[in-house]
């Protein structure tokens, strides 16, 4: 709580990862021995560590064999359920039948399928999974989103294989947009050098492009 009033010090914007707080605490640690020091950034997108890259993946190479027009069908009838009555009717069949609580809000899951289902591309549906919102809108008012490569489809970045498809979107975006800056910030906060071997371009090479884990 203590580190929460310096936040804006250290970012300059507002930065809406709340794992800046442990990143600065970790790097204020590190720096009581150390000026230098290796992060392992980069491992996630490169070698397929996130867990949506699994559930995600596996999901939509199960439903991508249905046209569209039927699974926007589908996506309607999820909806008008709503997320609050899937939230009782999952929530109770979870807890009753498989003894776990490990998914949390699974109405909020359900709307994300949802919308998985009526997405046109592999850039919106990218785009449903990391997204806390659906729109910038519904977060700030007059809220406009950058544009991206996510906003801009480029040619030749879309691939077959949805996985592949997501480690890529998060190499380009989310990793030098978010996880990059984190990391610099809070590390440069107490004077400590972060270095992300990971990310040298040898070992990105290394990397087979056209295979998930």
């Amino acid at each position: 709580m203590k580190v929460i009033p310096h936040l804006p010090k250290f970012y300059d914007e507002p930065f809406s990862d709340s794992s800046q707080i442990p990143t600065y605490l970790v790097s204020a640690l590190a720096r009581r021995y150390v000026t230098v020091s290796l992060s392992g950034d980069g491992g996630d997108e490169l070698f397929g560590g996130y867990k949506r890259y699994f559930m995600w993946g596996r999901i939509w190479n199960a439903i991508q064999w249905a046209p569209a027009f039927l699974r926007e069908a589908a996506a309607g009838s999820l909806r008008r359920v709503g997320p609050q009555r899937w939230n009782q009717v999952l929530g109770f069949v979870l807890q009753r039948f498989l003894s776990t609580k490990d998914i949390v809000s699974p109405g909020e899951k359900v709307e994300k399928f949802a919308q998985i289902l009526s997405a046109t591309d592999s850039f919106s549906r990218y785009q449903v999974i990391v997204s806390d919102w659906e729109s910038c809108n519904s977060a700030v008012r007059g809220g406009v989103e950058p544009a991206s490569l996510l906003s801009q489809r480029c040619a030749g970045t879309e691939f077959r294989d949805f996985c592949v498809q997501m480690m890529f979107l998060d190499t380009t975006t989310y990793l030098p947009d978010d996880i990059l800056v984190k990391l610099d910030r809070a590390a440069m906060a107490v004077s400590l050098e972060g270095r992300v071997p990971l990310l040298d371009h040898r070992v990105v090479e290394l990397r087979p492009a056209c295979q998930c884990p």
